[in-house]
């Protein structure tokens, strides 16, 4: 089965609008592009693509899409068409959904985390229509329990600012009970952080649409291999929205995140494995399935030391980097020296969060793992450098062995309110000669942090050094 549908939501024209602008020029442009990725760069169907936009029936689509107003009903009769469609088909391996338009966040009585909410084309103001919105939280759960076992991409352009106090959203009527006994996994990437504007003239969906562009074509040009994740698309994405001062969000549901269905590719394999008992595995192993990250007693992901004596440059973006100077130790402990590890942590926590802990307490973590990275470091690398960074869409690891030229990624994104150790991963591998898309722009992604960011400790060698791979 080899099944993909997909769901755009554009709103362009606010023709009732009271209290903001009444046109968004240049979203059904964006979502035309989205359309001709879906049609053209994967083959979707006609009958499969959904498309509730305002102004409607726009003549680019006739006949290349099934089109509705992007009013309650038009969401409402769009959800339904989905099922039947994944009924038709008899399942949905691929559900992508692309909205932009205006948008709001609420945070309603007893809920810590703020539900995002996207407003619809006869929406008017915040004191007249709560029930001219659809919840992006209710619409993703909605379609990940209709439709079954699956892999949904939620791709959302809006503004995620504070709605006013007295404002009262109204949820969808249309029920979706689950079609089997298994949900779809959800994930989804957001042009703006909670509680900020998106910005009106964004490159959100011209820097998505590169990466799926280039590296969708190119997984299924190559043939078995580890294809794109929307992981590593965030990553291109969130360099690219950065220069125009703009931020984006990840939100990641399971630790699948390939943007196409596995078919003959091969499967990422769990990350979470117990570190091994026993003797480290010898060099010509270095790809195998020892993952990035281990997890310990207490379900808490830990580098393992296996992986940290194996290689030999390694750069981590990490939160605080609390956990990472023991294992540094143990490793130097069996006679580990490494060529060059850089180390970034990050330099604001006003927007992270980890239960019991408050910001303070993440920057003094932060600082105490520094100053004793600062001393290992020191002690047991060739080269070496500290630096504070802006979170850039996910956290990970990227690791370099000298002989070998093999290259491995680790990938967690941040989750609300949860322990950044204890979040979803996913891991690429790239052998000599045979070159992985994903693996290749997260280097390139690093590299450009490293040329750009002064450290704040480092052994005095050159700096900035790029993390290349030194051919066997």
């Amino acid at each position: 089965m080899n099944n993909i549908v997909g769901l755009i939501i554009a709103i362009e024209n606010y023709s009732e609008a009271q209290q903001f602008a009444r046109t968004l020029p240049g979203t059904l442009v964006a979502a035309d592009k989205f359309h001709r990725w879906l049609r053209n760069g994967l083959g979707t169907p006609a009958e499969s693509i959904i498309v509730c936009s305002s102004p409607s029936h726009w003549k680019k689509w006739e006949g290349q899409a099934v089109m509705l107003e992007a009013n309650r009903d038009g969401i409402t009769m769009a959800v339904d068409a989905l099922l039947r469609r994944g009924a038709q088909l008899g399942g949905i391996d691929r559900l992508f959904v692309y909205a932009a338009g205006h948008g709001l966040q609420v945070t309603r009585d007893g809920w810590r985390k703020p539900e995002d909410l996207l407003l619809l084309a006869n929406f008017r103001s915040a004191t007249l229509d709560g029930d001219r919105v659809v919840f992006v939280d209710e619409l993703q759960g909605r379609l990940a329990n209709g439709l079954g076992p699956g892999v949904h991409y939620f791709f959302v352009d809006a503004c995620r600012t504070e709605a006013p106090e007295r404002f009262n959203p109204q949820h969808l009527s249309v029920m979706t009970p689950a079609s089997t006994p298994h949900r779809a996994s959800s994930h989804r990437l957001a042009s703006a952080r909670s509680g900020t504007a998106a910005a009106t003239s964004s490159v959100f969906i011209d820097a998505l649409l590169s990466y799926l562009n280039t590296h969708v074509a190119a997984a299924g040009a190559s043939g078995p291999q580890r294809p794109p994740t929307l992981s590593a698309a965030a990553f291109s994405v969130a360099d690219s929205v950065r220069r125009h001062q703009g931020k984006i969000d990840l939100q990641l549901d399971g630790l699948d995140d390939r943007i196409l269905p596995a078919g003959d590719q091969e499967p990422p394999g769990p990350t979470s494995y117990p570190i091994a008992e026993g003797t480290l595995a010898s060099i010509p192993t270095i790809s195998g399935p020892v993952p990035t990250i281990g997890i310990d007693t207490r379900q808490v992901k830990i580098p393992p030391v296996e992986l940290l004596v194996r290689y030999d440059r390694i750069i981590f973006l990490g939160e605080t980097n609390s956990q990472l100077p023991t294992f540094i130790e143990d490793a130097a402990k069996m006679g580990k020296r490494w060529r060059r590890i850089d180390v970034f942590g990050l330099e604001d926590f006003a927007e992270h969060g980890r239960q019991n802990m408050t910001a303070e307490g993440l920057v003094e973590e932060r600082d105490r793992a520094e100053a004793a990275l600062e001393r290992l470091l020191r002690d047991y690398c060739q080269e070496f450098a500290i630096y504070r960074y802006e979170y850039q869409g996910a956290y990970g690891s990227l690791w370099l062995h000298d002989e070998t030229g093999v290259r491995r990624v680790h990938i967690s994104p941040r989750l609300a309110w949860v322990d950044t150790r204890r979040s979803p991963a996913s891991d690429i591998v790239e052998l000599p000669h045979s070159p992985n898309l994903s693996v290749q722009h997260m280097f390139e992604l690093a590299e450009t942090l490293i040329r750009t960011t002064t450290p704040r400790a480092s052994s005095g060698g050159p700096e900035r050094e790029p993390p290349t791979r030194t051919e066997p």
